[in-house]
């Protein structure tokens, strides 16, 4: 069996490209991605979260832990800065948030990124994929994780930019943090908590934005198959 780089998904030996995204199994070694030095000798690409460059967010194969860890980007920008800051809070490892392993500070016109430990578990974006919004017990379950999470970064005096469907995962019943930033820094923590509860209770369709969510009319087809409509008779 082979496993594509991009989604994740297992498919047989004798297919050139993944039988799900359709990605050719060479596709992410011909891409110009310029990995540090650091990633070119201890990492290997496993899975892609993020494409953009200098080189993409996802989980590697570490040599050294030979382990499965997480690599993200941060910006040479002011939402690096406020990564970096939310991260110099975290001293001691707590279950909320990943073990981060390393930090490469971005430079001038240069981003660095932060290796972080991998925990398997759905971000919040998947969960309401399948479901939006989710079951009353799961909307409770999320709804107290994300003002746990909001007293956590409130206690620590800084913005955290973390309150986001892809930030947020739930880890056997606890919600934790994905990734570390860097989020929206320019919305308070407090007003980003907010906004995604009532996402959670309501579904995209309740969104001021529901039409420049990706994938929102592909959603909406699916969720009204599965509620058996459009169905012939």
């Amino acid at each position: 069996m082979k496993i594509c780089r991009i989604c994740g998904e297992e498919y047989q030996e004798k297919y050139e490209k993944c039988a799900f995204c359709g990605c050719p199994e060479d596709w992410s070694l011909k891409q110009n991605w310029k990995f540090p030095d650091e990633i070119k000798k201890g990492y290997e690409l496993v899975k892609i979260f993020d494409t953009e460059v200098p080189f993409p967010d996802g989980l590697y194969w570490s040599k050294e832990k030979e382990n499965v860890v997480c690599i993200y980007k941060l910006p040479a920008t002011e939402s690096g800065k406020k990564c970096l800051k939310f991260m110099e809070c975290l001293s001691e490892a707590e279950e909320w948030y990943p073990e981060i392993y390393r930090i490469v500070l971005p430079e001038e016109n240069t981003g660095g990124y932060y290796v972080c430990q991998y925990r398997p578990g759905e971000t919040l974006e998947e969960v309401t994929e399948k479901e939006n919004p989710p079951g009353v017990e799961l909307s409770n379950r999320i709804i107290n994780g994300i003002q746990e999470l909001l007293q956590k970064t409130e206690e620590k005096d800084v913005n955290a930019g973390i309150f986001d469907l892809k930030h947020l995962q739930i880890v056997g019943e606890t919600l934790v943090l994905k990734n570390l930033g860097p989020g929206d820094y320019t919305v308070s923590d407090r007003i980003q908590a907010e906004m995604l509860i009532r996402r959670i209770q309501k579904g995209w369709w309740d969104n001021e934005e529901t039409v420049q969510v990706p994938g929102f009319w592909r959603k909406i087809f699916k969720r009204h198959r599965r509620n058996g409509h459009g169905k012939s008779k």
